[in-house]
Protein backbone atom coordinates (compact mmCIF):
# COMPACT_ATOMS: atom_id res chain seq x y z
CA UNK A 1 0.00 0.00 0.00
CA UNK A 2 1.37 3.66 -0.90
CA UNK A 3 1.79 5.87 1.14
CA UNK A 4 0.01 9.01 0.67
CA UNK A 5 0.33 13.25 1.97
CA UNK A 6 -1.95 15.99 1.26
CA UNK A 7 -0.04 18.89 -0.56
CA UNK A 8 -0.98 21.94 -2.77
CA UNK A 9 -4.47 20.97 -3.73
CA UNK A 10 -3.80 17.32 -4.60
CA UNK A 11 -2.29 14.77 -2.97
CA UNK A 12 1.05 13.00 -3.21
CA UNK A 13 2.09 9.30 -3.81
CA UNK A 14 4.88 7.67 -2.03
CA UNK A 15 4.83 4.43 -3.48
CA UNK A 16 7.59 1.42 -3.03
CA UNK A 17 10.94 1.90 -4.91
CA UNK A 18 11.31 5.49 -4.68
CA UNK A 19 8.37 6.51 -7.32
CA UNK A 20 6.64 9.57 -6.21
CA UNK A 21 3.10 10.51 -8.17
CA UNK A 22 1.04 13.64 -7.85
CA UNK A 23 -2.15 13.40 -8.13
CA UNK A 24 -4.29 17.10 -8.08
CA UNK A 25 -7.73 17.91 -7.08
CA UNK A 26 -10.33 18.03 -9.74
CA UNK A 27 -10.18 21.68 -9.56
CA UNK A 28 -6.58 21.60 -10.87
CA UNK A 29 -4.34 20.42 -13.59
CA UNK A 30 -0.61 20.25 -14.35
CA UNK A 31 0.67 22.09 -17.02
CA UNK A 32 4.09 22.23 -18.59
CA UNK A 33 5.81 25.27 -18.30
CA UNK A 34 6.30 25.88 -21.87
CA UNK A 35 2.37 25.47 -22.51
CA UNK A 36 1.93 27.55 -18.80
CA UNK A 37 4.25 30.71 -20.91
CA UNK A 38 2.12 30.55 -23.67
CA UNK A 39 -0.98 30.62 -22.27
CA UNK A 40 -0.29 33.38 -20.47
CA UNK A 41 0.99 35.04 -23.14
CA UNK A 42 -2.21 34.96 -24.85
CA UNK A 43 -4.32 36.61 -22.17
CA UNK A 44 -5.65 39.46 -23.20
CA UNK A 45 -5.54 40.93 -19.64
CA UNK A 46 -3.51 44.26 -19.55
CA UNK A 47 -2.81 43.97 -23.22
CA UNK A 48 -3.23 46.77 -26.06
CA UNK A 49 -4.15 45.39 -29.63
CA UNK A 50 -2.92 47.23 -32.73
CA UNK A 51 -5.24 47.63 -35.99
CA UNK A 52 -3.34 44.52 -37.06
CA UNK A 53 -3.92 42.61 -34.31
CA UNK A 54 -8.10 43.75 -34.24
CA UNK A 55 -7.34 42.50 -38.26
CA UNK A 56 -5.82 39.24 -37.20
CA UNK A 57 -9.01 38.52 -35.04
CA UNK A 58 -11.60 39.46 -38.00
CA UNK A 59 -10.26 36.49 -40.57
CA UNK A 60 -7.08 39.26 -41.74
CA UNK A 61 -9.33 41.54 -43.35
CA UNK A 62 -7.89 44.83 -44.41
CA UNK A 63 -7.63 48.21 -42.23
CA UNK A 64 -10.17 49.66 -44.89
CA UNK A 65 -12.22 46.96 -44.30
CA UNK A 66 -12.32 46.77 -40.31
CA UNK A 67 -12.82 50.82 -40.35
CA UNK A 68 -15.48 50.47 -42.87
CA UNK A 69 -17.46 47.56 -41.94
CA UNK A 70 -16.80 47.87 -37.58
CA UNK A 71 -15.23 50.77 -37.04
CA UNK A 72 -17.34 53.21 -38.80
CA UNK A 73 -20.59 51.35 -38.61
CA UNK A 74 -23.11 53.93 -37.53
CA UNK A 75 -25.17 51.68 -35.98
CA UNK A 76 -21.76 51.15 -33.57
CA UNK A 77 -20.73 54.32 -33.39
CA UNK A 78 -21.81 55.01 -29.55
CA UNK A 79 -20.35 51.84 -28.42
CA UNK A 80 -16.89 53.35 -29.99
CA UNK A 81 -17.75 56.71 -29.01
CA UNK A 82 -17.98 55.17 -25.20
CA UNK A 83 -14.87 53.36 -25.34
CA UNK A 84 -12.92 56.31 -26.64
CA UNK A 85 -14.57 58.39 -23.14
CA UNK A 86 -13.16 55.12 -21.32
CA UNK A 87 -9.62 55.02 -22.84
CA UNK A 88 -10.23 51.38 -24.13
CA UNK A 89 -10.11 53.25 -27.58
CA UNK A 90 -7.65 55.38 -29.42
CA UNK A 91 -8.67 56.72 -32.68
CA UNK A 92 -6.08 57.56 -35.39
CA UNK A 93 -5.49 61.18 -36.37
CA UNK A 94 -3.40 60.67 -38.90
CA UNK A 95 0.00 59.09 -39.81
CA UNK A 96 1.90 58.36 -36.95
CA UNK A 97 -0.79 58.36 -34.43
CA UNK A 98 -2.15 54.49 -34.93
CA UNK A 99 -4.88 53.07 -33.81
CA UNK A 100 -5.05 51.34 -30.23
CA UNK A 101 -7.37 48.95 -28.64
CA UNK A 102 -8.19 47.84 -25.23
CA UNK A 103 -7.45 44.25 -26.50
CA UNK A 104 -9.60 42.62 -23.58
CA UNK A 105 -12.29 44.92 -24.21
CA UNK A 106 -12.52 45.14 -28.04
CA UNK A 107 -12.04 41.10 -27.82
CA UNK A 108 -15.50 40.98 -26.47
CA UNK A 109 -17.18 43.49 -28.07
CA UNK A 110 -16.35 41.61 -31.42
CA UNK A 111 -17.59 38.05 -30.27
CA UNK A 112 -20.58 39.87 -28.38
CA UNK A 113 -21.40 41.60 -32.06
CA UNK A 114 -20.06 38.61 -34.17
CA UNK A 115 -23.66 38.53 -36.18
CA UNK A 116 -24.21 41.74 -37.26
CA UNK A 117 -20.93 42.63 -38.76
CA UNK A 118 -21.34 42.46 -42.32
CA UNK A 119 -18.93 39.70 -43.04
CA UNK A 120 -19.80 39.86 -46.84
CA UNK A 121 -19.12 43.48 -47.00
CA UNK A 122 -16.57 44.42 -49.81
CA UNK A 123 -14.18 47.37 -50.09
CA UNK A 124 -14.39 48.94 -53.72
CA UNK A 125 -11.00 49.26 -56.15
Amino acid sequence: MAQTEQYLKGTIYFKPGGTVYFKPTEDKILVDKVEYSKLVGQSLLGREWSMDDVRDRVSHRSAEWVKEYILYQPCFKADFDKFERQHYLHRSTGSGNPWKFKASVMAKWIDDHWKQIDWDGKIED
